[in-house]
C-alpha cells in the first residue's frame, strides 16, 4: 500500500492531511481518516518536475518539521507557488536567490539538500519511515508504537510472552489479560437467557477476574498452594465483580 493509494482510495481534497476529519463517509474511510496522524509523521512528496507540489501547503522538505517549508514572512504564504517556480529556468538546480528571498535560512538550507534532477516525471508521495519509501502496515504500526505511551496492560502482556513457561500457558494467560475468555458474563451478550452466575460459588457473575481471583473457590485454591499466593489482595484498575 503506497501513500498515493490512500489519496486514490476515495475522492479527497488535496489538503486532506491538514483538515479536520469528515463526518461523512463509509466506516472504512473513517478508519483511514483516524490514521492521519500516523500518515502525517511520514508522508512527504518527492520532487521530480515540481509542477504539482504547492510550496507552502504540501510536505516536501525531509529535513524540516512536518516536512514543510517556512516562509521568510507571513505575507509570502499568500503567493501561490509550486516548487518548479523556485528552480532555475533550465530546471537543473535550485535558484538560490529565490530561496533566500522566500524562505527562512533554515528552510533554504534544507531545500538546497534536496537533489534536483532534470525530469519530466510527476512528483510522487514517499513514506520516509521505510527504506524503500513505501507505506506498509508494518512500518505504520512501528511508527504508532514509537509514539505511544506504554501502559501497565502492555507491560503485563510483554512479561507473559517473555516468561519461561509452556507456550500453551502463555496463550492462556494472554487471553486472561485481554479478558477474551468465553466466560458466562461474555456469553450472556449473545445468549441473554443464560444464567451468568459462577458455577463454582453461584454468588457472582462469572467474569475472568471473578473466576481466577475473587471467587471463594479460587481464593481457597490460591491459598492452598505452596507459594501462598493471595491475588485477591491485589488492587486492579478495572471494574470487577466480587
Amino acid at each position: 500500500m503506497t501513500t498515493s493509494s490512500v489519496r486514490n482510495f476515495q475522492m479527497v481534497r488535496r489538503n486532506w492531511l491538514d483538515v479536520d476529519p469528515s463526518k461523512k463517509g463509509s466506516w472504512t474511510w473513517k478508519s483511514v481518516e483516524s490514521a492521519r496522524l500516523i500518515l502525517v509523521a511520514g508522508a512527504c512528496k518527492q520532487v521530480n518536475n515540481g509542477e504539482s507540489i504547492l510550496t507552502w501547503e504540501d510536505p516536501w522538505v525531509p529535513d524540516l518539521p512536518y516536512y514543510k517549508s517556512v516562509p521568510l514572512s507571513p505575507e509570502m504564504q499568500s503567493r501561490c507557488l509550486v516548487v518548479s517556480q523556485i528552480l532555475t529556468p533550465d530546471k537543473s538546480r535550485w535558484d538560490e536567490s529565490k530561496l533566500y528571498e522566500l524562505f527562512t535560512e533554515e528552510s533554504a538550507k534544507a531545500i538546497k539538500k534536496i537533489p534536483v534532477k532534470v525530469s519530466q516525471r510527476e512528483d510522487k508521495w514517499l513514506w520516509l519511515k521505510s527504506h524503500k519509501g513505501k507505506l506498509s502496515v508494518k512500518s505504520a504500526y512501528k511508527e504508532l508504537l514509537d509514539h505511544s505511551v506504554p501502559n501497565v496492560s502492555d507491560q503485563v502482556k510483554s512479561k507473559i510472552w517473555k516468561s519461561k513457561i509452556h507456550d500453551r500457558l502463555k496463550i492462556f494467560l494472554w487471553r486472561v489479560a485481554l479478558d477474551i475468555l468465553p466466560t458466562k458474563e461474555k456469553l450472556t451478550r449473545f445468549f441473554p437467557a443464560m444464567d451468568p452466575k459462577c458455577p463454582l460459588c453461584d454468588a457472582s457473575p462469572e467474569s475472568s477476574l471473578h473466576l481466577f481471583v475473587y471467587c471463594h473457590v479460587a481464593i481457597f485454591l490460591w491459598a492452598g498452594n505452596e507459594w501462598g499466593c493471595r491475588p485477591e489482595a491485589i488492587q486492579f484498575d478495572c471494574p470487577v465483580y466480587a
